[in-house]
């Protein structure tokens, strides 16, 4: 059944102060030239002090109803206290939005509008991908959250792996989705639910006007209910306790072959739900159920490992040419595999450079010391930890 979370008996997430340090407008273009280039920004926000390794983070996209809002708003210090608290990063993004101008029976064909949403979101996900370690963050340990039209986002680039994978983002990077309170799972219900009020405008507006739809088919594809399947990272919908809204996301849940009960509904208006998020006076429960689902994603995840199967004996002989009497060469096979999210291999021998292999992995020796390297990559390319086999080719007695 879906959660029902009321502030009556609701438990406080316990509120302690953190400092973090933040590193602002840094822009994340990778050379698909924007309308407006200062939309693609993001900041930074990380825990003070050092780390044992690279942080999981948040990726934090605003609402606004594709044409408003902007990547520091008013919510961002509870949530960057929250994240950072709990060890974790938080970056949040702009991305070039779709204000309402002109005659909304005559749109400009021209004007930013789906896809050039997803599109930033992708392409700032693509960025981190390459820039994430050098800020002390895990590009292969992110998840998305976002209100209301950024909800939207969150779940489409989480569903649909297109906008992600034009940059070279492996799905697998993304462990999850936050959508919070957003109704636009199914951008053609949101469209025709009026005429010319200011919802259908809205929707109209950012993914195509009808007769636009009829030549594009946006509504159908900026639909997240279109992509989801129980392949897609794991959502957590939070939504306004309002019956038609709860059945919007108990439906994208089944989509995703999840349970009712990862919609949690909370006593707030729309954007009560946002405000909630990390917020020292949330008794509601928005805060522990999403840092309960934080948790829970990054304690499934497992590191990528490499196991070797087949190696050859400590020592191996090799036989001897029998008119001059010096060793042939020979040559041995290794067997691996992979465990955890390991997404391929890179192997060595001796002192050549790693280089993108599979198993059995066969090479070619003469007499010495040989050391074989194996190490998995994480689905963002970047190399695990190396296994490494050592044996000697000896030759045989006379």
């Amino acid at each position: 059944m879906v959660a029902l979370l009321f502030a009556i008996g609701a438990v406080l997430l316990p509120q302690t102060a953190h400092s973090y340090v933040t590193q602002s407008n840094i822009s994340y273009d990778l050379g698909s030239p924007p309308a407006d280039p200062a939309r693609n920004m993001l900041d930074i926000y990380l825990p003070e002090g050092p780390s044992s390794g690279p942080r999981p983070f948040v990726l934090h996209i605003h609402g606004g109803g594709w044409r408003t809002g902007d990547k520091a708003n008013p919510s961002l210090p509870d949530k960057a206290a929250l994240f950072t608290g709990l060890g974790y990063g938080l970056v949040s993004i702009n991305y070039r939005l779709s204000p309402m101008t002109g005659d909304p029976n005559n749109p400009d064909p021209d004007r930013i509008m789906f896809p050039d949403h997803p599109d930033d979101v992708g392409e700032a996900i693509g960025w981190l991908d390459r820039n994430a370690l050098s800020y002390g963050l895990d590009p292969d340990r992110m998840i998305l959250m976002g209100h209301s039209a950024g909800a939207h986002l969150a779940s489409l680039v989480s569903t649909d792996p297109r906008y992600i994978e034009r940059y070279g983002v492996d799905r697998r990077q993304i462990l999850g989705a936050i959508p919070l309170d957003t109704g636009a799972f199914d951008i053609e219900q949101s469209v025709v639910g009026g005429d010319l009020d200011e919802p259908s405008l809205l929707f109209g507006n950012a993914f195509g006007s009808p007769a636009e739809n009829l030549v594009t088919n946006s509504w159908e594809t900026a639909s997240p209910l279109t992509w989801a399947d129980a392949s897609d990272p794991r959502h957590l919908f939070v939504v306004q306790s309002i019956p038609g809204r709860i059945n919007l996301q108990t439906l994208m849940a089944t989509k995703l072959g999840q349970q009712p009960s990862s919609v949690v509904a909370v006593p707030l208006n729309h954007a009560g739900v946002n405000r909630a998020v990390g917020s020292p006076t949330d008794t509601t429960q928005t805060t522990p159920a999403i840092t309960a689902f934080l948790a829970e994603r990054l304690a499934l995840y497992l590191a990528p490992e490499v196991r070797v199967s087949k190696r050859p004996a400590s020592i191996v002989r090799l036989a001897r040419n029998a008119r001059s009497g010096k060793p042939k060469g020979r040559s041995v096979t290794f067997a691996f595999t992979g465990a955890g999210s390991a997404s391929g291999f890179e192997c060595r021998l001796d002192s050549a450079s790693f280089r993108t292999c599979s198993s059995p992995r066969e090479y070619w020796i003469r007499p010495g010391g040989h050391n074989f390297r194996v190490r998995p990559l994480y689905p963002s390319g970047r190399p695990g930890e190396t296994t490494v086999v050592t044996f000697k080719a000896l030759a045989r007695k006379r």
